[in-house]
């Protein structure tokens, strides 16, 4: 029997830009000002993640 609570559908939109937010980072311990060099290589590990993480959601 088929689950009615599941999806067999996910959307994913990729990141255009990734990093500090002032206007949330108040309410969001986990977002810390960076250095540009800093920026830069976060989010390009952002960008990695999130397309390791549709790959492997493709796979399965």
């Amino acid at each position: 029997m088929l689950s009615r609570q599941l999806t067999d559908t996910v959307l994913m939109i990729r990141p255009r830009h990734f990093g500090f937010n002032e206007q949330t980072a108040g309410s969001n311990t986990f977002q810390q000002a960076a250095a540009e060099h800093e920026r830069l290589r976060i989010a390009d590990m952002a960008r990695s993640e999130f397309d390791a993480m549709v790959e492997a959601m493709r796979v399965h």
